[in-house]
């Protein structure tokens, strides 16, 4: 009876406020409709995500209005779904190692990550923005007839003629790759490079590395190029790559049929740069420093290349130039062109990347197929995990690879693809480019994507019948974290780091990985309030330059670094301790916090709270301070409400984690016995005491799909303390 009268009472009040929904003056509803006038997108969620939960028992009509009025408003963040909204044997996720958790059985709240999902995207029109970050696009202009190409492979041959004949190989396969918005164009029409440049910048692609075709004083399709000098209305930037190499019939598979062949000369190679001049002196070429770039594809095989290199440069200046940069494209074998004379080098994908052949995953591969198969996401896990060059290097990424167009049963295929994996690939690669300049003030921060119409190769940037915009949605996501002016850039890449040798460090570390920036202000209010932030050298891990930005505001005497949201906080933390390992830096104490959030749950802020008041008030620093000095075997200091049992009786707490966490303790050396963890991973430690923790191999973490347990960065949470014990230090609880 009394549950039917609450319903009863319920039903009534919804058509009360039914009836005057907008005139409804709740302390929350009156903070969500300031938010929506402020366009404070982070407030109009969280209000969204508190009013919409069922146990606060507001009316539906509330619970619909905030949603409907944040939607209209194009503020509502959609963070939350159903493990029951997804099946693990479909779409992106179904090759995810961690995957099977979004099964329909295990009914797991899913919070949605900036990452895109693999679904056809529309055209969206975008706000522009001039970032000192940019993004150049290798770009094939071989869409149309030339002569050569008639005479070679028949009347009208273009590459669409391959891309437009593939054929799927096995199940799944993505084949063939039909292009949408300007169909299958044609390149000799100005209005289609027109189009092309104005779709690129509306993602934020900021220009194009046309490749040229010299042959000892002969070009083939050119016809493009030489269009678009005398059409400014293609109104994009753009740079030069020479594909040096001999023309052959490379896709039948005839490797030495060589139908136009490259004869490498000094007199030739002056010849070249003769004839690069009118590219050079258009007010669209890029240049850094008054240096035109030029990417040479195959710089080894170029005889005298560092005396043809002098020469170049000489006539550069003779041009009105300050010289040129010069940049070797990592081809069949090339690592460090320095030595060649060159300024830097270019990763230049798929050479240089690593995979296993994974035939044994797919079903259905045709019998006469003879190619190989690799996995794109173990791709840009190793390319993840690659260390910084000593030389300049500039980074480069691809989209998922298939040259079966043109290589047919003997093509190469990197399987898996995902927007979510390229994104991270990107993310990544944009980061080691400011890490790269740091203490570089000649280094140019750009970077590469391979390619904006390779379709005979499968990595397009330009939409397609399966995607969309989607690549473009990918890019644009990922250039806009890194939207920022070249002041603020100068100031991230000149920080005093005692990791690069610029300063001596402090006594305390203090490293916070920052995703919410309105939980970091809390963060840095607590522990600048009762921690002496003269002694402390305060570290931040972040996503994005615009949040890099508000750090600063925050707090100037901070060492940012740029991270992709990968491996959540756990990833970034690891790296950073890899980082004062190679600098021989040592600190007395360490304490380690982030901006959890868990908006999956209904404590999530709470276990901030509790974390802090246990770890950083006044009365805790004593406590952290004269343990460590009086126990050289304290490893980690733990807030004793965040730190909780393993549950046993069900295995509530490890029933999706089990599995990693025994791979990795393989991994690093420890057993697993099952004690008590630190519940948000925050905690005060001694660096000696996590020696193991730097041992685990970064592939373990995986492309982020909004899981809210059983990935690496949950299984490392449950064995920080485990390390600790192994390697015989103690933990103390506060």
């Amino acid at each position: 009876m009394e549950k039917i009268f609450i319903k009863a009472t319920m039903r009534e009040q919804n058509s009360r406020w039914q009836s005057n929904v907008k005139t409804v003056n709740t302390p929350k509803i009156a903070r969500f409709n300031a938010a929506i006038k402020l366009k404070n997108r982070e407030e109009v969620n969280d209000l969204i995500q508190f009013i919409r939960d069922p146990a606060n028992q507001y009316p539906e009509c509330l619970r619909d209005y905030v949603l409907k009025t944040a939607q209209s408003a194009d503020l509502y963040e959609d963070n939350i779904t159903n493990g029951s909204d997804f099946d693990a044997s479909e779409g992106q996720y179904r090759f995810h190692p961690h995957g099977f958790l979004l099964d329909k059985k295990y009914n797991l709240p899913i919070v949605s990550s900036e990452i895109l999902q693999d679904k056809f995207y529309r055209y969206n029109k975008k706000d522009t923005f001039a970032s000192a970050m940019k993004l150049i696009a290798f770009y094939l202009p071989q869409f149309h007839p030339f002569k050569e190409n008639d005479q070679w492979w028949g009347k009208g041959f273009t590459e669409w003629t391959n891309v437009g004949k593939a054929k799927p190989l096995f199940d799944d396969h993505y084949q063939p790759h039909c292009p949408i918005h300007l169909g299958y164009y044609d390149l000799r029409i100005t209005e289609n490079m027109i189009e092309q440049a104005e779709l690129a910048k509306n993602y934020g692609i900021n220009g194009f590395a046309y490749y040229v075709y010299w042959f000892k004083g002969k070009t083939i399709m050119e016809t493009p190029l030489e269009n678009m000098l005398k059409e400014p209305k293609v109104d994009i930037p753009f740079c030069i790559t020479w594909a040096n190499e001999n023309w052959t019939r490379r896709w039948d598979g005839q490797e030495e049929d060589i139908l136009i062949s490259q004869e490498h000369s000094l007199a030739d190679s002056k010849e070249f740069l003769i004839y690069m001049q009118k590219y050079f002196l258009d007010n669209r070429y890029i240049c850094h420093e008054n240096k035109p770039v030029i990417i040479i594809y195959r710089a080894n095989i170029i005889p005298e290349i560092s005396l043809i290199i002098k020469h170049w440069r000489e006539m550069a200046i003779e041009m009105g130039f300050t010289g040129l940069y010069l940049i070797a494209a990592q081809t069949f074998g090339l690592k460090d062109p320095t030595d060649l004379g060159f300024d830097a080098a270019v990763e230049f994908p798929p050479h240089d990347v690593h995979s296993k052949d994974v035939q044994e995953i797919h079903t259905g591969i045709h019998n006469e197929f003879t190619g190989s198969i690799y996995d794109y996401r173990q791709v840009v896990s190793n390319k993840l995990n690659d260390k910084q060059t000593v030389y300049n290097q500039h980074y480069t990424c691809m989209l998922g690879w298939d040259n079966v167009a043109r290589k047919g049963k003997q093509g190469n295929i990197f399987s898996m693809f995902s927007l979510g994996s390229y994104q991270n690939w990107l993310h990544n690669n944009l980061s080691k480019t400011i890490e790269m300049a740091t203490n570089k003030p000649n280094y140019p921060l750009i970077s590469f994507v391979n390619a904006w119409n390779e379709w005979a190769e499968g990595t397009h940037l330009e939409p397609d019948q399966a995607y969309g915009y989607g690549y473009l949605e990918a890019t644009h996501a990922i250039l806009n974290k890194f939207n920022g002016p070249t002041s603020f850039y100068k100031l991230l890449t000149e920080q005093l780091d005692p990791r690069q040798g610029t300063r001596k460090p402090r006594r305390i570390c203090i490293i916070i990985h920052c995703y919410y920036i309105e939980v970091f202000e809390k963060i840095f209010r607590a522990i600048s309030q009762h921690i002496n932030m003269s002694e402390v050298d305060l570290y931040i891990t972040t996503d994005s330059i615009k949040k890099a930005m508000q750090i600063k505001a925050i707090t100037n005497d901070s060492i940012i670094t740029i991270t992709p949201n990968h491996g959540r906080d756990i990833l970034p933390f690891i790296n950073f301790l890899r980082s004062l390992k190679i600098a021989g830096i040592e600190y007395e104490i360490s304490l380690k916090l982030h901006t959890k959030k868990s908006v999956y749950r209904s404590d999530g802020q709470i276990l901030l709270e509790k974390n802090l008041n246990n770890l950083v008030s006044n009365a805790a620093m004593k406590i952290v301070e004269r343990n460590f000095q009086e126990n050289p075997k304290l490893g980690l200091i733990v807030s004793n409400v965040c730190f909780i049992e393993h549950k046993t009786n069900d295995n509530e707490r490890m029933i999706f984690n089990e599995i990693i966490i025994k791979e990795i303790c393989n991994e690093i050396g420890i057993e697993f016995k099952g004690s008590k963890f630190p519940v948000g991973s925050m905690f005060w430690y001694r660096q000696s005491a996590f020696r193991r923790l730097i041992d685990i191999d970064s592939s373990n973490f995986h492309p982020e799909i909004g899981l809210p347990d059983g990935t690496a960065a949950h299984a490392i949470e449950r064995l920080f303390s485990e390390i600790v014990k192994f390697e015989d230090y103690d933990v103390l609880e506060i």
